[in-house]
């Protein structure tokens, strides 16, 4: 679950997170509309939920409230299925990418962390086409992976 807030205050992200811990097993309504039993097996705000993806608070792209679901659940409404992925698990987290091409003479393997706006300009290098072309990869600055 990731939540932007209108106010980024620390009282603010303070309370989302002690509404949702406290909710947590329990029903209540925000707006008129049912927050139920989230399955929540944690929850991250303000400087927590920056630290938890490795960036500065005051990235504007860090989340101000992250609730990472307990393994195994699945979210539902009346009419069917939600999500059931995107946690904090490794099987939600860890994803694999091969790449095979006549020209590559040598496996890579990258076992570091990595974004996945790293994934573009890395097929693009091994494409051989020049990644910099990609006008977010020059304004994020963003590296291929090898």
């Amino acid at each position: 679950m990731l939540l932007w807030l209108n106010d980024r205050s620390q009282v603010a992200t303070s309370f989302a997170r002690n509404f949702l811990l406290n909710y947590n097993n329990r029903t209540a309504s925000v707006d008129g509309k049912p927050v139920v039993s989230a399955g929540l097996s944690q929850v991250y705000a303000g400087p927590e939920a920056a630290q938890l993806f490795g960036v500065p608070e005051s990235n504007p792209r860090v989340r101000d409230v992250v609730g990472i679901s307990q393994y195994g659940v699945v979210y539902t409404s009346h009419k069917g299925k939600i999500a059931e992925h995107g946690g904090d698990h490794t099987e939600d987290r860890d994803v694999p990418i091969l790449m095979a091409a006549p020209w590559f003479h040598q496996a890579t393997a990258v076992t570091k962390p990595v974004e996945t706006t790293q994934i573009a300009p890395t097929i693009l290098k091994l494409l051989r086409f020049d990644p910099n072309e990609l006008e977010a990869v020059r304004l994020e600055r963003t590296a291929p992976l090898f």
